[in-house]
Order: structure tokens, then C-alpha cells, then sequence
């Protein structure tokens, strides 16, 4: 059996990071579409500003979703290396 003794702090940021941007879309395009969707069906004097804002919230909550995953990546591997320095590892077992 293989022995798990320390997870790279910066590659597991990565990836939790990455897996946030691609969550985040989700939310992103249902709710930027909803405000965009309400903002054409609103009177026109406000329509410019809210046209704005639904593209901007569309592109910025799967950027806020990546930064928070990899913040929360590297605070989970830094304490995942403290336990497994404790316990003294985990074991796997690994196929071929």
C-alpha cells in the first residue's frame, strides 16, 4: 500500500480553484440572465445601467467563485498536511 504523507498546497488551490470557476458559471448565467432578462422587460430610462450590470455579474461571480475555491484549497491542504503529519499518513491503495 502507498502512503498519502503531504498534499502540494499550491496544486490542490489549483484545482479547487479551477473547480469553483466552473461552478460559478452556473449561478453566474442563471442570475446575470435573470437581471438581464428583467432589464428588457423593465421601462426604458433604466435599461443602460442594469444591461451593464447583469454582463458584469455574469462575468465576475465565476472569478469571485475561483478565488474563494482557492483560497479554501490551500487552507484545506495546508490543514490536511498538519493531520497527516500527525497521524503519520494515509494509506491508499493504488491500482494499475
Amino acid at each position: 500500500m502507498a502512503k498519502l504523507k503531504r498534499v502540494g498546497v499550491f496544486s490542490s488551490g489549483k484545482v479547487m480553484g479551477f473547480a469553483g470557476l466552473l461552478v460559478g458559471v452556473v449561478p453566474a448565467v442563471f442570475y446575470g440572465g435573470l437581471l438581464l432578462l428583467g432589464t428588457a422587460a423593465g421601462p426604458p430610462k433604466n435599461q443602460s445601467a442594469f444591461w451593464g450590470l447583469g454582463s458584469l455579474f455574469i462575468i465576475l461571480l465565476p472569478l469571485i467563485y475561483a478565488a474563494m475555491s482557492f483560497v479554501g484549497g490551500v487552507i484545506h491542504a495546508i490543514a490536511l498536511n498538519i493531520v497527516l503529519g500527525l497521524s503519520g499518513g494515509l494509506e491508499l491503495e493504488l491500482g494499475e
